[in-house]
């Protein structure tokens, strides 16, 4: 706790230091402290996605405990909207804001949701992922897959994107199609993403081929997404 509060006090500008602050703050169960760093992060650094993200997936986490109240929503969802809100008034332009925005809304949203934020940043690889999500879960299999397709071919170095295709291809394409996804992710050899760069700087990875990465990444994705369910 003091080494992180003596980083963010000499490198302010260090958003992972302060999101790992706060993270280490929620591990000790201590919400308020944990909002409070992010809130100064945000004060240090504004007009920040990341941070902005954090604080949004730290409420939906139930950051703010309580009931629903007679609108039958948790504090904590009502918190997150609220922080939601906010956060795309100071980046309007931010795609994983808004593909985060849409995961957060009911289902029967999601999908008038997702159009409108790809009207206000077209062709963004977060928000055209979140959309390609949506026809999965709808079992739309071509259209999901076309959709995969164009946000890894906007960004190829986003890691995640090729591991949610990939792991689309296991559960719905052929043989060909899996390998034709590792192929490319290969030659692509992406850099960054959130649970990427988790796998990728995990110690025991250091010398895996992004093949390899990309059959770990998917467990790894599917092991968080089962956590937070």
């Amino acid at each position: 706790r003091v080494a992180y509060a003596k980083g963010c006090r000499r490198c302010h500008t260090a958003v992972p230091l302060w999101t790992a602050s706060a993270a280490l703050e929620m591990t000790q169960k201590q919400p308020a402290r944990a909002r409070a760093i992010l809130e100064q992060a945000r004060l240090r650094n504004p007009a920040n996605e990341q941070l902005w993200l954090a604080a949004v997936r730290q409420e939906r986490a139930g950051a703010v405990a309580g009931p629903g109240g007679d609108s039958g929503i948790p504090e904590s969802e009502k918190a997150a909207n609220a922080l939601m809100a906010k956060a795309l008034q100071e980046c309007p332009s931010s795609g994983i804001l808004y593909a985060e925005a849409v995961r957060m809304c009911p289902r029967p949203q999601r999908k008038s949701n997702a159009v409108d934020a790809l009207k206000r940043c077209d062709n963004e690889p977060h928000i055209v992922a979140s959309i390609a999500n949506l026809f999965w879960a709808d079992r739309k299999v071509d259209k999901a897959r076309d959709w995969f397709n164009r946000c890894v071919t906007l960004n190829p170095d986003l890691g995640d994107h090729w591991t949610q295709y990939y792991k689309f291809e296991l559960q719905h394409g052929a043989e060909e199609q899996q390998e034709a996804v590792m192929r490319r992710c290969s030659e692509a050899n992406p850099m960054h993403g959130e649970v990427w760069c988790r796998v990728k700087k995990s110690v025991k990875n250091w010398h895996d081929t992004a093949g390899v990465l990309l059959k770990k990444a998917v467990v790894e994705m599917t092991s968080a997404t089962e956590t937070q369910i």
